[in-house]
């Protein structure tokens, strides 16, 4: 284990520095995540799109430009709403995504890929 010198005595890195996750590590998982390709496809399509219907506008680029300021605000509600939905019972059956019990678990345990 690697240890530094702080004032002349020796330190550990805690548990939770030993577990920090290199850049490349980070990047590779991310990927690996169909969210990244599904985002990806869709850009590329709706790209192809619009280049072959041609005819550019200034609308062209006010839609991306509220696209852009408005996606912080759609992430931060679909983020919310669906990634911190807490577990609801219904009668006998609990309502608990999959999804939702996924992230409360990176939450418990954030830099575990």
């Amino acid at each position: 284990m690697d240890t530094t010198t702080e004032g002349g005595r020796t330190t550990r890195p805690s548990a939770h520095e030993d577990r920090t996750p290199a850049l490349a590590t980070v990047a590779r998982a991310h990927v690996r995540r169909p969210t990244v390709w599904l985002l990806a496809l869709f850009t590329l399509v709706a790209v192809a799109a619009r280049l072959g219907v041609g005819g550019w506008s200034r609308g062209d680029v006010v839609l991306a430009v509220v696209q852009v300021a408005t996606f912080p605000l759609l992430e931060w509600v679909l983020h919310t709403a669906l990634l911190h939905w807490r577990p609801r019972r219904l009668g006998r059956l609990t309502l608990d995504p999959q999804v939702a019990r996924k992230h409360r678990e990176h939450h418990a345990d954030p830099r575990e890929l």
